[in-house]
């Protein structure tokens, strides 16, 4: 799991005070806070500012831009710093039987208010180019890397096609997911979503 951005911008090569440690880590805590929609004084993506979640955090702004260039790092941050754990990729099971629960993992995450964060995420990134670069480059591309490793370590064992580059097979697997996340058209839960694997799987599993 990709968590070196988390750890460039945070520890800047050097030992993290504790006190800055805690700031970091209300700063977060804090930005969740406000974009939880169950939160009674939540906030969406577009009405979050740097501001809000200083004073949220009671810490400065310049002790924000220290570690984050704006807020989108900041919220993308937010969101590793849930997601990464919520969504395992194992390295103690076959990697189908690793994949099959990676994907479950996320369609669980995605169930519930994360889901709708993460398409108000996803619709900042369509009309500002900076906040879509920050999710690129620290959340997407990590991500995809990672899971496009585990279907590589799927074709090695023999359970998935070979004929196919390995992140053309992660779309196929995880694009139901976002549209149905983007499109609010169709269930997450556990059983409709095993059995979508199930069907991406007769795809691809080895000939």
């Amino acid at each position: 799991m990709d968590v070196s951005y988390r750890i460039e911008h945070v520890q800047r090569g050097r030992p993290m005070a504790i006190r800055s440690e805690q700031s970091r880590r209300a700063i977060l805590q804090s930005t969740m806070k406000l974009l939880d929609e169950r939160q009674p004084e939540s906030v969406s993506i577009q009405q979050l500012s740097i501001e809000r979640i200083a004073r949220e955090a009671g810490v400065s702004k310049t002790t924000i831009y220290r570690w984050w260039p704006n807020k989108a790092a900041v919220i993308i941050d937010t969101f590793l710093e849930n997601h990464i754990l919520a969504t395992p990729v194992r390295e103690d099971l076959p990697a189908i039987d690793a994949l099959r629960e990676h994907f479950l993992s996320l369609a669980t995450v995605y169930a519930g208010f994360e889901g709708r964060l993460m398409a108000q995420l996803l619709a900042e990134c369509q009309y500002d180019p900076a906040t879509l670069e920050e999710f690129k480059k620290h959340f997407w591309r990590p991500r995809r890397k990672v899971v496009s490793e585990l279907i590589e370590r799927a074709i090695e064992e023999g359970s998935i096609r070979t004929d196919r580059r390995a992140d053309e097979i992660a779309e196929r697997i995880y694009a139901p997911i976002y549209f149905r996340l983007l499109f609010q058209e169709g269930a997450l839960d556990a059983d409709t979503m095993r059995d979508g694997f199930g069907l991406a799987l007769e795809g691809i599993a080895a000939r």
